[in-house]
């Protein structure tokens, strides 16, 4: 009986040590990290609630980055292409080509997905998008130049019948593999 006591006082402990470590967070542009549960608002903004019950809107213009402990996903603050503003996009890959997705819902409410990658700089190369009748030539010329520096892997992505998200992702995993 105490045995089976222990096990479940030490499987309890193990989750709350989980839980304690597996949470959203938000760090801020003075490099401020607060820990919290990451929520949205009905009006789609996001809002933080820390430990002590009160919470905070998570502003753009304070936030460089936060973290979804449940869908396991980083977010960063990046300037889009042709976008006045910067918005949020989700981590993918990291590494010497890091790979982002954003989402963008529609007036009609389709959500439509671009990702970019970035190579030794901040600018995002719009590399794919989910958009259909989109100009799908500039984006393979830009990826192909974004691995370009590694022959091998540049010849096989040339011989790929299909130019989707998860074949461009692969590749990016094999380049910064390749790189390590």
């Amino acid at each position: 009986m105490i045995r089976r006591i222990f096990i479940f006082v030490l499987i309890c402990s193990s989750l709350q040590a989980f839980d304690a470590i597996a949470q959203d967070f938000i760090v801020t542009k003075s490099g401020d990290t607060i820990n919290g549960v990451m929520n949205k608002n009905l009006l789609g903004k996001l809002i933080l609630k820390v430990t002590d019950g009160q919470k905070f809107e998570v502003a753009l213009e304070d936030v460089n980055s936060y973290y979804l402990a449940g869908k396991r996903a980083l977010f960063i603050a990046k300037q889009i292409p042709k976008k006045s503003k910067p918005s949020y996009v989700e981590v993918l890959e990291r590494g010497k080509i890091n790979l982002y997705e954003h989402n963008v819902k529609t007036p009609e409410g389709v959500v439509i997905t671009n990702w970019y990658a970035n190579k030794d700089s901040d600018v995002l190369e719009d590399i794919i998008t989910s958009q259909l009748f989109s100009k799908v030539k500039p984006r393979e010329e830009l990826f192909m130049k974004l691995i370009s520096d590694n022959d091998a892997l540049l010849a096989a992505y040339k011989l790929e019948k299909k130019y989707n998200f998860g074949v461009k992702r692969n590749y990016i995993k094999a380049y910064n593999l390749a790189i390590r």
